[in-house]
C-alpha cells in the first residue's frame, strides 16, 4: 500500500465553537501506511490561503516538513483535498466556494512544491459540512443553548 496525505479545508465559522484556534493534525495508521490528516482554515466566504489565519502557519509548516523532501514526495500515491464550507449561504454558492478552496490548495501545493506531481492531487468539493458543524457544536462546552442549535 502506498503513501498519501489527506488535506481538509474548512471555514472559519467552525472555530467559533472551539476553545482553541489551532489546526488539527493527526496521524492514523492504516496497515503499513501513515496518513497525515491536515486541516487548513479559511475565513468566511474566502478561498485564498492565509498562512497567518487560525493556526494555518502550523499547518503549512507541517506541509513543508512532509513535502520538501523530493525523495519522500516521490513515494506518495496521492494527496486528497476535501474542501468544505460552513452552512451559511446557498447550496450552489457553498459548492462553488468549496471548489475555489480546493483549487487554492492545489495551486498552493504546486507553487510551493514544484517537484510534486500534480496528477496525484485529487480534490473533492463537498460544499456544506453539516456533520462537522454539528460535531463542533456538540463538543463545545462553552456554547450556550447547545441543544437548540443542534435541533436547527
Amino acid at each position: 500500500m502506498g503513501n498519501r496525505i489527506n488535506i481538509y479545508v474548512l471555514a472559519s465559522v467552525f472555530l467559533m465553537f472551539t476553545a482553541t484556534g489551532n489546526a488539527r493534525q493527526q496521524e492514523y495508521k492504516i496497515k503499513n501506511d501513515t496518513i497525515p490528516h491536515i486541516t487548513i482554515y479559511f475565513g468566511l466566504n474566502q478561498s485564498s490561503i492565509d498562512r497567518n489565519y487560525t493556526g494555518n502557519i502550523n499547518t503549512t509548516a507541517l506541509l513543508d516538513k512532509l513535502l520538501t523532501d523530493s525523495l519522500q514526495v516521490s513515494r506518495l500515491d496521492s494527496i486528497t483535498v476535501f474542501a468544505y464550507t460552513s452552512p451559511e449561504g446557498s447550496i450552489d454558492s457553498n459548492y462553488q466556494l468549496s471548489a475555489g478552496r480546493s483549487e487554492s490548495v492545489r495551486a498552493y501545493l504546486q507553487q510551493h512544491y514544484p517537484h510534486l506531481n500534480p496528477a496525484i492531487i485529487i480534490t473533492h468539493n463537498k460544499g456544506e459540512d453539516w456533520n462537522g458543524f454539528r460535531n463542533k457544536v456538540i463538543n463545545d462546552a462553552q456554547l450556550p443553548d447547545k441543544e437548540e442549535v443542534i435541533t436547527l
